[in-house]
């Protein structure tokens, strides 16, 4: 699912965040040429003990994303917004702040002695190789632990070709590719809870929700929002965890 929130008809999306000290939901109507509206929202903290364990965490988020959308259904469904209007909502945008997903950036050089084409089928054979030596290296490691680890997120956020920033890359012939790929993960059994949640309050089609990064999606928004922009900080300071992300222009 594309992060954008635009359409043609008016069409209303759930949000969520799960953070280390909160979960926040909201519901916003969006369509194309209009800027999206808010019709509500939630926050809720945790309470957790100083050092929790793992378990008893992963525990404590299901137990308030369980109570975050009851008040969704309970409240924001009933708002006056809805008169007149079918109660549906099209899709579902989740994003994970730290310590819920683990992220990596990886950059792609190639140089071939003759030119070679970047289409569909070139991009996407990156995408997937990445995509399994990232998973593989996490399910391998300390942050698997003995659990299965799913890709959120595996986007190119930069091209360039023969040295020069391109964005449209696609049948174009190079003999030099350079290009930024993003990708993060989570535990599935994170993810299980949060589509187990979703689908026991709402009837979003599985594959239009889509699961994201916090940094990721502060990103994309940042950059609609500020296109000259080229070098900046985006810092998510929330109670238990702080997420730093640092983008530069590459040279």
């Amino acid at each position: 699912m594309s992060l954008s929130l635009f359409s043609k008809q008016e069409k209303v999306s759930l949000l969520v965040n799960i953070g280390s000290g909160a979960i926040s939901a909201g519901l916003v109507a969006r369509s194309a040429g209009q800027k999206p509206t808010i019709i509500y929202s939630v926050y809720l903290p945790f309470k957790i003990e100083e050092a929790p364990e793992k378990n008893k965490l992963i525990g404590t988020m299901e137990s308030l994303l369980d109570l975050v959308l009851s008040l969704v259904v309970k409240d924001g469904m009933t708002l006056p917004y809805w008169k007149g209007k079918s109660k549906h909502i099209s899709s579902g945008l989740v994003s994970f702040s730290s310590p819920w997903f683990v992220s990596k950036i990886k950059n792609i050089e190639l140089q071939r002695d003759r030119a070679f084409l970047i289409n569909q089928t070139f991009i996407q054979s990156i995408l997937e190789s990445e995509k399994k030596i990232f998973v593989e290296e996490l399910n391998g490691g300390e942050y698997g632990a003995g659990r299965e680890i799913i890709a959120i997120e595996n986007i190119f956020t930069d091209f360039k070709i023969n040295g020069y920033s391109i964005t449209d890359y696609l049948g174009q012939k190079t003999k030099n590719f350079s290009a930024s790929l993003y990708i993060s993960a989570v535990p599935k059994s994170i993810a299980d809870i949060v589509y187990g949640q979703l689908s026991k309050h709402f009837s979003i089609n599985t594959k239009n929700i889509s699961m994201n990064s916090f940094p990721f999606v502060s990103f994309v928004v940042t950059k609609n929002i500020f296109p000259a922009l080229s070098d900046f900080l985006l810092i998510d300071v929330t109670a238990e965890m702080t997420d730093i992300v640092l983008i530069k222009k590459k040279s």
